[in-house]
C-alpha cells in the first residue's frame, strides 16, 4: 500500500499530504471490538486523507469524495499481487 497513490489524487478538494497509510472501512461488517478490518479490503490513502476519514466519519467522507471505501478496498483486494494468500479465506476477493 505504501507504494500505491492515494484513493483520493486528483479529486476535488483534495490535497495529498503525508506518508501513505493503509485504511481499512469499518463498512464491512467486518470489524469486531479491539479489530481493524482485514488487509484485503484496505485502501491506499495519505496520512491527510486517512486522518479526515477519521474525523469526519466514513459515510460524510466517501460523499465528500464521491468514493465508495469498501468497493475501492475490494478492486485493490483483487489486484494484489498477495491474493492468493487469501485464498482459503471465505468473503476475500477472488
Amino acid at each position: 500500500m505504501r507504494k500505491r497513490p492515494c484513493l483520493l489524487a486528483g479529486r476535488a478538494g483534495h490535497v495529498c499530504t503525508g506518508v501513505m497509510e493503509a485504511s481499512h472501512s469499518d463498512a464491512d461488517g467486518m470489524k469486531g471490538c479491539g479489530l481493524k478490518s482485514p488487509d484485503y479490503h484496505a485502501v491506499p490513502l495519505c496520512s491527510g486523507a486517512h486522518q479526515e476519514k477519521d474525523t469526519i466519519g466514513l459515510r460524510t467522507w466517501q460523499t465528500k469524495y464521491g468514493v465508495d471505501h469498501f468497493e475501492a478496498g475490494r478492486a485493490y483486494g483483487k489486484a494484489s499481487p498477495h491474493r492468493a494468500r487469501w485464498a482459503h479465506v471465505a468473503g476475500a476477493p477472488r
